[in-house]
Order: C-alpha cells, then structure tokens, then sequence
C-alpha cells in the first residue's frame, strides 16, 4: 500500500483552485482528516479535465495493514490500532469535459459498478474503547465495544453541468460489545436454573397420589415410594447457547454462549438505512429506550424458549417407584420402576424391575410387575397419576416454574443486559459521531444571481472521533467532484 500521505485526496493531480482544471473527480474507499484538512487517504483514484480525464482507479486488500497515524486525542495515534478498513475496497474516478465528472467508492466489487449485487466486503471494524472510550465504560462492563460497518459505497455524477442524484449504500451498521457483565450473567443463569430443576422435583413429588397408586395394584402390599431427580438445567441453558436470539424489529441480537450484545444501527432509522436524509446520525441517546425496550421484548422471547425446552426437557425428569417390604420371616417383596416423567404421560414406560426374594416374595413380585405393564397397557392408569404435575410444570403462569424463568431469565438478565448497555451506547454517542450519508455542497452564482451547484461530495459513513475536541475524521466510501460552469462564479 501506498504512503498514507501520498495518497491524500487532490495530491495525484493539481488543486480544486487552479484555474486551469476545469473538473474534477476524486474517489476513496477511506479518508482522514484532522482540524478538517486530509491527512491520509486509502486506495484514492484522481481524474481532472483537462489533463487526466481517466477512467482512473485505486483499491484497498481485504485486511490490508493501514500505515501512518493521526493527531488524536493530544498524541499521535497508529490507524492500526483501532481502525481496520476490512475489504476489498474499490475507488474509480472520470472527467471526461468541464462539465461531466462521475466518482464511486467503496465495496464496489470486481466491475467496479455502483450497482446492487457488487461483491461483497468484509466490514470495517473501529474499536471504540482504543479510540477513547476505554475511560468512560469499566472493563468489568465491556471490554470490547467495536463498530463494523459493512458494504458501503456512494457516487457523484455531474451530467451535463447538472448534478445527478445522491447515491450511497449501507449494507451493515453495528455495535458489538462483548461484556463480561453478560458472560457471568449467564454463568449465574444456569446456577439459578438449578431453582427450576428443584422446584420440578418438588411439584412431582407433592402431586402424585401414592394411596390412589397402592390401591391400582391392589393386594397387602406397601405404598410405594417415590424419589424424583430432574436435570433439566442443561437442556435449558444449551437452548440459550444454541444459536445467537434477534429480537422482532431485528434492532438487537444477544450471543449468551459468549455475551456479546449487537445494536443493529442500521435497523433503527425509519425508513431504512439507505433512505435517510443527508448527514443523519446513527449513534444517538434518544434512540436508547428504543434499543432498553427491545432488550426486554428480547428476553421475553428467551422465556417462552425456556417454556418450551422445559415440555419438551421431561424425559430428564427421572422417576422411581419402589415396592419393598418383608412377606414373612424369608420373603421380601422389591419391584423397582424406573421412567422418566415424559415416558409417564405418554404411556411409554419400560416393565419394571422385580428384585423379591423367596418363593412368596418372587410369586408377589412377578405379579406386580404384570399388573403394572398392564395398567400402563390398558389406558396408562398410573400415568396418569402424574398428569396434575406434568400440568403444573409446562403451565405458562401460575405455578413456581415459571414464576423462576420469568423473574430469573426475563427480569434478572434484562437488567443485567440493560445495565451495561447504558454507559456502553452513551459512550459511544460521546466518542464518536456516526453519520450516513453525509454530504457537503458547494454552489456559484450566475449573474442572473441563481444558485448552482459546481461541486459536491458524499460519504456513505463518516464518522468523528473525541466529538468535544474535534480530534478527527474518517469519511468512508467517499467520492468527490466539481464542474467549471459558463457564467457562475
């Protein structure tokens, strides 16, 4: 790659003032600046008529490693250290006379064409704390919060001496964050879930009729006892961890298996993000409750998955009935039955185990087990025992278990999720000024005294760093041109 400086826009070629340039094209994937002025331009192109009408291009590698540094935040600052352009990123720049000019950068793909559909880029990626924000959030917070905006690209016509149109493109404007707050609010999530799986056994074993079982077998022998184990907790919590959770608008993502949160920035402007007015800002406080509400919703959503994972989890709700008891002075009745709570309410439990010992006591023992398949046969009697509890459990409101998910996964992580977002988004709105589309006019005056314009540019991102101290700039997929009109000075 060529010296940053080398590169700065208007350097190939002579200046927008000399009077023998006639029009002008300039085009960069990625441009800074400080106290308003360039200072390093990447993979630029330049055309000027009269002189180099073009078509001329410039190109930035995916990845590629920026060179130079900026003025920032009272020191010199490597690019490198907070900023990578991502890539391929592509530049192209045309006067053909002194009044028709066309630039276009940005992720134009291999046909450097404006059009939709141009090969994709790897987004730009900006580290917001290295760029001054690691002062404002802890580090027990967040300790990565990143911007990445994706496939952007603008254009600038003159046709004719008139210009043409806007045209810029947006494919993705995120905020990453990745807290800690998140990961250990999911660590302490699924030790919280060991409340469901508790609270799962409790409700079993307070809503099976034991007498009503004893009498179903009939005979002298003893009520049975029942012992309940779920681990249910695991299949809650890797329904979580499976896959990263969006909320409906589509405005927030949550990875819970790494507790990384994602604003979408994109999703929220009305209308679309590649329909907004010149210099809308992307990165704004009001927008907070917007994205707080969306959290909440979010979790709602996580909830009835939790509901869910929780029908559909039973079979690791292990039951055990036993019959055990003394026959006579040699004989001991000890039948076994071991299901899970889903294999009870279907009727698809396995035969008992008959463990007796002596004559009498294996002759009893056979015969329960007998009944017992017969019964679960013939109309699943003792399954049905456990249908109150299993009611009770995948119940939507109204009973402990999910009374435990709501206040521990929808209000508890939504806080947390909230409480770190916060700091994180003002910081961001301090830090640095996300703008789309951002343009700057120039006009000439006729000596009929119409207003015309004769020289424009467009960014489809430019953003400002340390906005207090004015400290720098990077203009993104930036194109450029002016015109010479006859009579308008």
């Amino acid at each position: 790659m060529a010296s940053a400086i080398a590169l700065a826009l208007g350097s190939a070629g002579p200046a927008l003032a000399d009077t023998a340039v006639q029009s002008r094209a300039d085009a960069a994937p990625a441009q800074f600046s400080t106290g308003g002025a360039p200072n390093a331009t990447f993979g630029g192109s330049s055309a000027w008529y009269p002189g180099n009408a073009g078509p001329n291009t410039g190109g930035v590698s995916a990845n590629a490693q920026l060179s130079g540094s900026v003025a920032f935040g009272g020191s010199n600052v490597a690019l490198s250290g907070f900023v990578n352009l991502g890539g391929p990123l592509t530049s192209r720049s045309t006067a053909s006379s002194p009044i028709d000019t066309d630039a276009a950068s940005g992720a134009l793909g291999s046909n450097l064409s404006f059009q939709p559909g141009a090969d994709p880029a790897q987004p730009a990626t900006i580290d917001l704390l290295a760029a001054g924000g690691n002062s404002a959030v802890p580090s027990s917070v967040a300790d990565q919060v990143t911007l990445q905006l994706g496939a952007f690209a603008s254009e600038t016509r003159f046709v004719n001496g008139q210009l043409q149109p806007d045209q810029y493109r947006v494919g993705q404007a995120d905020l990453v964050v990745h807290s800690p707050a998140v990961k250990d609010a999911a660590a302490q999530l699924y030790q919280a879930l060991g409340a469901v799986d508790r609270d799962i056994e409790q409700t079993v074993s307070q809503n099976v009729p034991l007498t009503t079982l004893k009498n179903l077998v009939g005979g002298t022998l003893p009520t049975p006892t029942l012992t309940v184990h779920s681990n249910t907790r695991d299949k809650i919590f890797s329904a979580f961890l499976a896959k990263p959770l969006t909320s409906h608008n589509r405005v927030v993502t949550i990875d819970f298996s790494t507790g990384t949160v994602t604003v979408h920035l994109d999703q929220i402007p009305a209308g679309g993000i590649n329909s907004q007015p010149a210099n809308k800002e992307l990165v704004n406080s009001s927008d907070y409750p917007l994205i707080a509400t969306t959290v909440h919703d979010l979790m709602h959503d996580a909830t009835n998955i939790a509901i869910g994972t929780i029908e559909h989890s039973l079979d690791a709700v292990q039951i055990g009935l036993n019959w055990s008891g003394p026959l006579g002075p040699s004989d001991t009745v000890n039948v076994s039955w071991n299901f899970s709570l889903q294999q009870a309410v279907t009727g698809t439990m396995p035969r008992a185990t008959n463990n007796s010992t002596g004559l009498v006591g294996s002759i009893t023992g056979t015969t329960l087990v007998t009944t017992l398949n017969t019964l679960t046969i013939a109309g699943n009697a003792v399954g049905q025992l456990f249908l109150p509890a299993y009611n009770l459990i995948i119940a939507n409101g109204g009973n402990g278990v999910f009374d435990l998910l709501i206040n521990q996964i929808k209000f508890g992580f939504t806080s947390s999720v909230v409480n770190m977002l916060q700091p994180v988004f003002g910081m961001a709105a301090q830090v640095v000024s996300v703008q789309v589309n951002h343009q700057t006019t120039s006009t000439c005056t006729t000596s009929g005294g119409a207003q015309l314009p004769n020289a424009h540019s467009i960014s489809a991102f430019s953003i400002g760093f340390l906005q207090s101290s004015n400290a720098a700039r990077l203009d993104l997929g930036q194109s450029a041109s002016s015109v010479t009109l006859a009579d308008c000075r």
